[in-house]
Protein backbone atom coordinates (compact mmCIF):
# COMPACT_ATOMS: atom_id res chain seq x y z
CA UNK A 1 0.00 0.00 0.00
CA UNK A 2 1.35 3.40 -1.00
CA UNK A 3 1.58 5.98 1.76
CA UNK A 4 0.94 9.66 1.42
CA UNK A 5 3.51 12.15 2.62
CA UNK A 6 1.15 13.16 5.43
CA UNK A 7 0.98 9.52 6.58
CA UNK A 8 4.77 9.23 6.50
CA UNK A 9 5.10 12.36 8.63
CA UNK A 10 2.39 11.20 11.07
CA UNK A 11 4.09 7.79 11.39
CA UNK A 12 7.44 9.49 12.03
CA UNK A 13 5.90 11.63 14.79
CA UNK A 14 4.09 8.64 16.33
CA UNK A 15 7.26 6.56 16.41
CA UNK A 16 9.83 9.18 17.44
CA UNK A 17 7.88 12.08 18.89
CA UNK A 18 7.80 15.71 17.89
CA UNK A 19 9.78 16.83 14.88
CA UNK A 20 11.24 20.22 14.12
CA UNK A 21 10.03 22.45 11.33
CA UNK A 22 13.32 21.64 9.56
CA UNK A 23 12.63 17.89 9.73
CA UNK A 24 9.09 18.43 8.42
CA UNK A 25 10.38 20.62 5.59
CA UNK A 26 13.10 18.07 4.75
CA UNK A 27 10.49 15.33 4.40
CA UNK A 28 8.14 17.57 2.41
CA UNK A 29 10.87 18.56 -0.03
CA UNK A 30 13.20 15.55 -0.17
CA UNK A 31 11.49 12.35 0.98
CA UNK A 32 12.94 9.79 -1.49
CA UNK A 33 9.62 9.03 -3.20
CA UNK A 34 7.05 11.52 -1.90
CA UNK A 35 9.03 14.75 -1.48
CA UNK A 36 8.34 17.66 -3.79
CA UNK A 37 11.77 17.51 -5.47
CA UNK A 38 11.72 13.70 -5.73
CA UNK A 39 8.39 13.18 -7.49
CA UNK A 40 8.70 12.49 -11.21
CA UNK A 41 4.98 13.16 -11.74
CA UNK A 42 5.27 16.89 -10.99
CA UNK A 43 6.03 19.58 -13.52
CA UNK A 44 8.04 22.01 -11.44
CA UNK A 45 9.89 24.20 -13.94
CA UNK A 46 8.77 26.45 -16.75
CA UNK A 47 5.48 28.07 -17.76
CA UNK A 48 3.38 24.96 -17.09
CA UNK A 49 5.16 24.22 -13.82
CA UNK A 50 4.93 25.54 -10.30
CA UNK A 51 7.58 28.19 -10.82
CA UNK A 52 10.07 29.63 -13.29
CA UNK A 53 13.66 30.43 -12.54
CA UNK A 54 15.88 32.77 -14.53
CA UNK A 55 17.25 30.03 -16.84
CA UNK A 56 13.69 29.13 -17.89
CA UNK A 57 12.74 32.75 -18.42
CA UNK A 58 15.50 33.59 -20.86
CA UNK A 59 18.54 31.98 -22.46
CA UNK A 60 20.27 35.30 -21.83
CA UNK A 61 20.77 34.39 -18.16
CA UNK A 62 22.99 31.36 -18.87
CA UNK A 63 24.67 33.11 -21.79
CA UNK A 64 25.62 36.08 -19.61
CA UNK A 65 27.12 33.77 -16.99
CA UNK A 66 28.98 31.78 -19.65
CA UNK A 67 30.71 34.98 -20.78
CA UNK A 68 31.54 35.78 -17.16
CA UNK A 69 32.90 32.24 -16.63
CA UNK A 70 35.19 32.82 -19.62
CA UNK A 71 36.44 36.01 -17.97
CA UNK A 72 37.08 34.10 -14.73
CA UNK A 73 38.90 31.39 -16.69
CA UNK A 74 41.25 34.07 -18.01
CA UNK A 75 41.83 35.39 -14.49
CA UNK A 76 42.79 31.85 -13.43
CA UNK A 77 45.59 31.97 -16.03
CA UNK A 78 43.76 29.60 -18.41
CA UNK A 79 44.34 26.25 -16.65
CA UNK A 80 44.46 22.97 -18.59
CA UNK A 81 41.06 22.01 -17.16
CA UNK A 82 38.20 24.23 -16.07
CA UNK A 83 35.67 22.75 -13.68
CA UNK A 84 32.29 24.39 -13.35
CA UNK A 85 30.46 22.97 -10.36
CA UNK A 86 26.76 23.74 -10.09
CA UNK A 87 24.86 23.03 -6.89
CA UNK A 88 21.13 22.41 -7.30
CA UNK A 89 21.01 22.37 -11.09
CA UNK A 90 17.32 21.45 -11.30
CA UNK A 91 16.41 20.31 -14.78
CA UNK A 92 19.80 21.35 -16.19
CA UNK A 93 18.61 24.30 -18.25
CA UNK A 94 21.29 26.66 -16.91
CA UNK A 95 24.04 24.09 -17.57
CA UNK A 96 22.69 23.52 -21.08
CA UNK A 97 22.77 27.25 -21.82
CA UNK A 98 26.30 27.68 -20.46
CA UNK A 99 27.62 24.69 -22.39
CA UNK A 100 25.90 25.75 -25.62
CA UNK A 101 27.42 29.22 -25.32
CA UNK A 102 30.89 27.88 -24.58
CA UNK A 103 30.65 25.43 -27.47
CA UNK A 104 29.53 28.03 -30.01
CA UNK A 105 31.43 31.13 -28.86
CA UNK A 106 34.47 29.76 -27.00
CA UNK A 107 35.27 26.32 -28.46
CA UNK A 108 38.80 26.20 -26.99
CA UNK A 109 37.44 26.79 -23.50
CA UNK A 110 34.58 24.38 -24.12
CA UNK A 111 37.16 21.68 -24.92
CA UNK A 112 38.78 21.99 -21.48
CA UNK A 113 35.54 22.37 -19.49
CA UNK A 114 34.20 19.70 -17.14
CA UNK A 115 30.73 20.59 -15.80
CA UNK A 116 29.85 18.89 -12.52
CA UNK A 117 26.36 18.89 -11.04
CA UNK A 118 25.60 18.28 -7.38
CA UNK A 119 21.89 17.72 -6.74
CA UNK A 120 20.10 15.62 -4.14
CA UNK A 121 16.97 15.16 -6.25
CA UNK A 122 17.07 11.99 -8.32
CA UNK A 123 14.21 13.31 -10.45
CA UNK A 124 16.04 16.56 -11.21
CA UNK A 125 19.19 14.59 -12.00
CA UNK A 126 17.26 12.34 -14.40
CA UNK A 127 15.76 15.36 -16.18
CA UNK A 128 19.12 17.12 -16.37
CA UNK A 129 20.77 13.94 -17.68
CA UNK A 130 18.25 13.80 -20.52
CA UNK A 131 18.59 17.48 -21.39
CA UNK A 132 22.40 17.43 -21.22
CA UNK A 133 22.83 14.22 -23.26
CA UNK A 134 24.53 16.16 -26.11
CA UNK A 135 27.21 17.13 -23.58
CA UNK A 136 27.51 13.77 -21.84
CA UNK A 137 31.29 13.73 -22.32
CA UNK A 138 31.57 17.07 -20.47
CA UNK A 139 28.97 16.63 -17.71
CA UNK A 140 29.20 14.61 -14.52
CA UNK A 141 26.72 14.12 -11.69
CA UNK A 142 28.33 13.77 -8.27
CA UNK A 143 27.47 13.81 -4.60
CA UNK A 144 29.07 16.44 -2.43
CA UNK A 145 31.44 13.90 -0.87
CA UNK A 146 32.63 12.86 -4.34
CA UNK A 147 33.96 16.28 -5.26
CA UNK A 148 37.70 16.31 -5.62
CA UNK A 149 39.96 19.20 -4.83
CA UNK A 150 40.60 21.42 -7.81
CA UNK A 151 42.92 24.34 -8.45
CA UNK A 152 40.81 25.84 -11.21
CA UNK A 153 37.10 25.86 -10.76
CA UNK A 154 33.95 27.89 -10.58
CA UNK A 155 31.27 27.02 -8.06
CA UNK A 156 27.83 28.27 -9.01
CA UNK A 157 24.32 28.02 -7.65
CA UNK A 158 21.08 29.67 -8.69
CA UNK A 159 18.12 29.75 -6.31
CA UNK A 160 19.46 26.91 -4.17
CA UNK A 161 19.14 28.49 -0.75
CA UNK A 162 15.35 28.67 -1.01
CA UNK A 163 15.25 24.88 -1.32
CA UNK A 164 16.99 24.05 1.95
CA UNK A 165 15.09 22.73 4.94
CA UNK A 166 15.50 25.45 7.57
CA UNK A 167 14.95 25.91 11.25
CA UNK A 168 12.16 28.24 12.21
CA UNK A 169 13.43 31.03 14.42
CA UNK A 170 11.21 33.19 16.59
CA UNK A 171 12.04 36.28 18.53
CA UNK A 172 10.21 36.38 21.80
CA UNK A 173 9.97 39.80 23.36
Amino acid sequence: MDSTLAEVIRDRIRSAGRITFREWMGLALYHPTLGYYSRADLKRWGRAGDYRTSPESSALFATTFAHYFVELYGRMARPAELKIIEFGAGNGQFADGVLQTLQSSYPAIFEVTKYLIVDVSSDATARATDLLEPFADRVGFVNLDQLEETNAGIIFSNELLDSFPVHRVRKIS
